[in-house]
């Protein structure tokens, strides 16, 4: 199978929203410096590191707390997973655990692999997957305003009442 198809179809069984995806490409800087520096990153200071990073109040990191961003994470191992690639969100802990420390026979092998791994060739693949996401759910947002308007038009209106 090819990556990019792995890529949609565990995207799509994960249903990736606009917030996601945006939440996807503000957390993948701040997780790539914390790989560099071989370091780990609780939700909450990884909260507060994309806040720095994204100050507009529109952003959905914003209407987030910190237990909510296993959510965006999980979309990061949706695009890293199927390619092969390190798990980059072995470095975000819960306590001194990694947050999905059972998802790793060894969590230290885990993070050092994600360190040694050539990340800067990745970023733009990321890029393209979340335009890519994006895409797809603005179709499906379109989808939606076609079929409600063709709902909500006057010759739709009189068949329904």
């Amino acid at each position: 199978m090819h990556p990019n198809t792995q890529s949609t179809t565990v995207s799509a069984a994960l249903h990736i929203t606009r917030d996601d995806e945006t939440m996807a490409r503000a957390i993948y800087p701040v997780l790539m410096d914390v790989i560099r520096r071989r370091a780990s990153i609780d939700l909450a200071n990884l909260a507060l590191a994309v806040r720095e990073r994204c100050p507009e109040p529109e952003h959905p990191i914003y209407r987030l707390r910190p237990d909510d961003l296993p959510r965006p994470l999980q979309v990061l191992r949706a695009f890293t997973s199927p390619r092969g690639y390190p798990d980059m969100t072995c470095v975000v802990v819960k306590g001194a655990a990694p947050l999905t420390a059972e998802d790793y026979a060894d969590p230290m092998r885990a993070a050092a692999r994600a360190a040694s791994f050539d990340w800067p060739s990745v970023e733009e693949q990321l890029a393209l997957q979340c335009d890519e996401w994006r895409r797809d759910f603005e179709a499906g947002s379109d989808h939606l305003r076609t079929r409600n308007s063709q709902t909500n038009s006057p010759k739709s209106r009189a068949v329904i009442r």
